[in-house]
């Protein structure tokens, strides 16, 4: 969305680290940084900001804060850039608290309700990450509770 923008931007950034020899961990960090800026603009519920938070691989929200923050106060060609955050980043952040999405199922549950380890840990791992982004998933219990019936 926006114009294409900040797809515009990821080819420039990364060929400009490549420049500098960078490490491939602060690439990817930045990459996703470019990548993910313009975000904040279409966070319509928490179950975006889920999605958001999982789409984060290398930076912390924080981290995206501050990267929205220098988008915006580059966008003042004329007198002094006002560093200010944008509403709908502040949103984010006050929802997202610490910043990381951490799936609320994991392999151990699969393990300790006698499930022998398979190909078919990342498929069932991969619903209920989806679940817990909708919202229908939100604690041990109900992630718990929809295996159950899942393995019926």
């Amino acid at each position: 969305g926006h114009g294409g923008h900040a797809e515009a931007g990821l080819e420039p950034a990364k060929k400009f680290l490549q420049t500098l020899t960078s490490p491939t961990r602060f690439t990817e960090r930045v990459g996703e940084g470019v990548e993910l800026h313009m975000r904040h603009l279409s966070v319509e519920s928490d179950r975006s900001i889920r999605r958001l938070m999982a789409d984060m691989k290398h930076i912390t929200m924080q981290e995206l804060a501050c990267i929205v923050m220098a988008d915006q106060s580059g966008r003042h060609p004329f007198g002094l850039p006002v560093l200010q955050m944008p509403e709908t980043m502040q949103h984010i952040l006050d929802v997202a608290k610490e910043g990381k999405f951490e799936p609320i199922l994991k392999g151990r549950h699969l393990v300790a309700i006698g499930l022998k380890p398979s190909p078919k840990f990342s498929e069932i791992l991969g619903r209920a990450k989806e679940l817990q982004i909708n919202g229908d998933i939100v604690d041990l219990e109900s992630a718990m509770s929809w295996l159950k019936e899942e393995l019926k």
